[in-house]
């Protein structure tokens, strides 16, 4: 137990494992508050052979873990010291539940997890952990013809090639906390043949595959690549032109593997899209990405609900991405688990994340006593410095302009200050201090420009979230006092489809400066810091102003950032001169910012911010989404138009789902007489006979917005001309919440309809 602003060690404790140390360890935490930093671990005793499943117990609330924010693991999750190996936590005491940092792992195995990152302060100068090791992932762009393909994914590179003519997917099964290849390691799936027909076997071999990764108890990242032009074979009979024959053998191969693909973090209609509506002509390349996981361990996440929670980006996706490369950053959660972090991957060289939480290293002139006597001795002779000159940089709130003044009184000393001091070594230190300073300068100004990238062509200011809210809760009209939640940091972090059609080569840099300045600012609740999974909630009406409240204060704290860089020899002086550099060695795109890209940020984060405060009120209107298809024999209703107008579906005449497009969504495999559709709800409607005086209609101006939202982005990318962008498969299936609980379904839910009479 340390104090969390010294980190001066306040109590330790050890027992062994069995029940009454876990009631001790329990004691003894429970006596602590937030100004504490709680560190406990446990390894592969015999004795825990003793209890069953003890993982269960160490993370339940109450006890030693559960108190200072331990996820905590339903029975067959949870991770066993004896199966597992050493079990680790970091946390504050009283937090909320997966708010600490914890891992667990065989040592020297494939999965072996550390918590080796960094403790920092934040804006309360209280110390908070950072995890370390971030990186990049690149799955390569299209190529017309090409049937190879290569994954960038950390320091590793997986390739895979087909035979001329044939298509399919090359997938790389990763441990999660290592991203060393498991057991499974790469695997390349030819599932269209050299004459264009479906592969079934190799189809069979990959859901097979995919199924196998899901049961794995160990969390592991499934990245999914596209090879050739038509990686699917395109099926028959998709409405409304019915050419060709149906193949429902294919049909049911294609079916399950798009389902397995939903489980792996994808989109199963983006996916199997490439079948049903696939891009024709010689140059047409149907193309699919994904960054996705396995869903394990995954305590808080239903089977279905790890659809559409991994990076990805594929030709099917409607409007059409501006690219279909996927790439970005990695960064470790709080299960030491790499996800992605938004933005893109710089395109040589460390990104401005993976250089914030590098190892430390050596200041220039402390590897002598004469060298650390002439730092001492110029530091003393500046008053605003002191002996400790570098401590300064992030110790003291010295403004740009402060620190521009102590750079020239430092330039201005003459070796007669430092007598003791031989001048050659005066002279290089001073030089060597004066250009620290004015990196330290330049750290300030960029992290402050990536935190506020506001301006007149787009998002000008956090005060626009509030405004744009009420619009959309104009539109909409939600009850009064329904619920909405919005990702605090989504509007930064989620932009991974977004950053390839604006001109923001710092995107990553932008999404980097939110995350880590998010960990370093106290959260709601008692949560130690705001990442990437925090949410506000509140009423529709109120929600905006609270979002622009909390994203106002993160960014008010990213001098909590600069400190952590500038406290470091190598990371001032890589941000301090690449960041917002112009040119010179390693001035790359992803480190430049200038104004025409800054233009171009604005106008991406706007449409961000549209789609999130559209993905957070929509549901709050209508809490549920319901699956359901035209097949009349399956749901004993009525249905109004043809199959691909349907205009709506009723009980016993009344019409439980009057919509218009696109509130109704037709999507998958649609063959004569069944077309899958999902359709917005005010209800839960499950089978009631008369159900029309608990139904009211969609309203019209909800529609016709909603086209804005699905019409494809001004290619010019301005916000205030073309829509969002926004895939309408991907906004069901992220926004609501799959459950397949009939009775007490959690809201927002997408869950199965039953039926008329049901």
């Amino acid at each position: 137990m340390l104090d969390r602003s010294t980190l001066q060690p306040v109590a330790t404790w050890g027992g062994p494992a069995n029940t009454a140390s876990m009631t001790t360890l329990a004691q003894q935490v429970s006596g602590y508050d937030d100004a504490q930093l709680a560190i406990i671990t446990t390894w592969a005793d015999p004795g825990w052979a003793a209890i069953g499943h003890p993982g269960v117990g160490l993370t339940a609330r109450g006890e030693g873990p559960g108190e200072i924010g331990s996820a905590q693991f339903p029975l067959f999750y949870a991770p066993d010291p004896l199966i597992d190996g050493q079990m680790t936590w970091v946390g504050v005491p009283g937090s909320p539940a997966g708010s600490a940092w914890q891992t667990f792992g065989v040592p020297g195995g494939a999965g072996v997890s550390t918590l080796d990152g960094f403790l920092a302060p934040d804006s309360n100068d209280n110390y908070v952990y950072l995890a370390g090791r971030p990186t990049t992932f690149d799955l390569g762009p299209d190529s017309a013809g090409s049937t190879s393909a290569s994954l960038q994914i950390g320091a590793a590179t997986y390739r895979a090639s087909l035979p001329a003519g044939q298509g399919g997917f090359t997938v790389a099964y990763l441990d999660a906390r290592s991203l060393a290849p498991t057991a499974q390691g790469q695997q390349t799936y030819a599932t269209t043949n050299g004459d264009g027909t479906p592969n079934l076997s190799e189809m069979t071999r990959m859901t097979t595959d995919l199924g196998t990764a899901q049961s794995n108890r160990s969390p592991m990242i499934v990245a999914i690549r596209s090879i050739g032009n038509v990686p699917l074979a395109p099926i028959g009979l998709q409405p409304p032109s019915y050419s060709g024959p149906f193949d429902s053998a294919y049909a049911d191969a294609l079916d399950a593997l798009s389902t397995a693909v939903a489980l792996s973090g994808g989109s199963a209609q983006t996916f199997i899209a490439m079948a049903t509506a696939p891009l024709t002509g010689a140059s047409a390349v149907n193309s699919y990405s994904l960054l996705g996981s396995n869903g394990q361990p995954s305590p808080l996440v239903p089977q279905l609900g790890n659809q559409g929670q991994g990076a990805e980006v594929g030709s099917g996706r409607s409007p059409a991405p501006a690219s279909t490369e996927l790439s970005g950053q990695l960064m470790r959660d709080h299960w030491q688990r790499y996800a992605p972090a938004g933005g893109v991957a710089a395109d040589s060289g460390a990104t401005l994340l993976e250089t914030a939480l590098a190892e430390p290293s050596s200041w220039p002139f402390t590897s002598t006593s004469a060298g650390n006597a002439a730092v001492a001795c110029i530091g003393v002779n500046v008053a605003d410095l002191g002996a400790d000159p570098r401590a300064a940089y992030w110790t003291q709130p010295y403004s740009g302009s402060d620190w521009l003044t102590i750079q020239s009184q430092v330039s201005a000393l003459r070796p007669s200050a430092c007598p003791s001091v031989a001048v050659a070594l005066f002279r290089q230190v001073r030089a060597q201090i004066a250009t620290e300073i004015g990196w330290v300068v330049n750290v300030d100004s960029y992290i402050d420009s990536l935190v506020t990238p506001f301006t007149s062509d787009g998002l000008s200011s956090f005060a626009d979230l509030a405004s744009i809210t009420q619009d959309v809760v104009s539109a909409v009209k939600p009850p009064p006092r329904a619920t909405a939640r919005f990702s605090i940091l989504g509007l930064f972090i989620d932009i991974a489809d977004l950053a390839g059609g604006f001109d923001v080569p710092a995107a990553d840099a932008i999404s980097a400066s939110w995350a880590l300045t998010g960990l370093l600012t106290p959260g709601a609740g008692g949560d130690p810091s705001v990442d990437l999974t925090d949410e506000v909630e509140d009423t529709a009406a109120n929600i905006g102003q609270d979002l622009a409240t909390e994203l106002q204060t993160i960014s008010g704290n990213y001098g909590n950032l600069v400190n952590v860089i500038v406290a470091d020899y190598a990371k001032l002086r890589t941000v301090g001169t690449l960041g917002g550099c112009v040119s010179g060695p390693g001035c790359t795109p992803a480190w430049r910012f200038t104004r025409r890209q800054q233009d171009a940020a604005s106008r991406m984060f706007e449409v961000s911010a549209r789609r999130q405060i559209w993905g957070g009120i929509l549901p709050a209107a209508y809490p549920y989404v319901l699956q359901t298809s035209s097949n009349t024999n399956a749901y004993n209703g009525t249905f109004q138009g043809p199959q691909e107008q349907i205009s709506g579906i009723g009980c016993d005449f009344a019409q439980p789902f009057p919509v218009a497009t696109p509130v109704f969504l037709r999507y998958g495999i649609r063959q004569v007489g069944n077309t899958p559709f999902m359709v917005l709800s005010q209800t839960d409607f499950q089978g009631a006979s008369s159900p029309a005086t608990n139904f009211p209609p969609p309203r019209s101006n909800v529609v016709r917005d909603l086209t804005t939202l699905f019409a494809p982005l001004d290619p010019a990318g301005d916000p205030s001309r073309g829509g969002l962008g926004v895939d309408q498969y991907d906004f069901m299936v992220t926004n609501w919440t799959w459950t397949d609980d009939t009775t007490r379904a959690p809201t927002p839910a997408l869950k199965q309809w039953r039926g008329c009479g049901g």
